[in-house]
């Protein structure tokens, strides 16, 4: 019921995240409110009984799932994918209606929908394919999943690896995949 935010309209619901800043209202952990974010927004368009409490940092958003997890209370936080945090805690996004242009500006104060995609892309110099065959190929075939990325994000940051190490981790896990790049 709560994988959806048609679960956090019922107030009974929203009441299980409700906390004496709150009172009868859930409560939505956002980080820092100078964040480019929509939540306040969107839990108001959307008719959700829930107020955005701001934690103030990333970090204070992370110490407030992890004493959440701990005492296996609910909490509803303002997170992202690639994180870490992906692979240390069982979370469930809450599914809200796809973006569209036309929910971003037909809505009151902007927006009742999901964040829309951010698509990341890649940029090389015009003449990589003649001066240097072999990195265009790599540049050009490479692509890995969010979930590799979260993979080596937790080793960096859960698992405390160098960088480095984490990079030669996936390596050698995944030789599969990287081996299809190099065409």
């Amino acid at each position: 019921e709560l994988a959806t935010y048609e679960g956090f309209q019922d107030p009974e619901l929203a009441k299980l995240f409700a906390t004496a800043e709150t009172g009868d209202n859930g409560q939505f952990l956002g980080g820092d409110p100078s964040f480019v974010q929509f939540d306040e927004a969107i839990i108001s368009n959307l008719g959700m009984p829930m107020e955005v409490v701001y934690a103030g940092s990333e970090e204070a958003i992370l110490a407030s799932l992890d004493a959440a997890y701990n005492r296996e209370e609910p909490v509803l936080i303002y997170l992202w994918t690639p994180h870490s945090a992906h692979n240390k805690y069982d979370l469930t996004e809450v599914a809200l209606p796809p973006y569209s242009d036309e929910c971003a500006a037909t809505a009151p104060d902007g927006v009742d929908c999901d964040y829309p995609a951010d698509d990341l892309f890649k940029i090389v110099s015009k003449d990589l394919a003649e001066s240097s065959p072999a990195v265009n190929t790599l540049l050009t075939n490479m692509n890995y999943t969010t979930a590799d990325q979260v993979e080596m994000l937790a080793s960096v940051e859960t698992d405390g690896m160098s960088v480095e190490d984490a990079a030669k981790a996936w390596i050698a896990a995944h030789e599969e995949t990287w081996k299809a790049w190099l065409g």
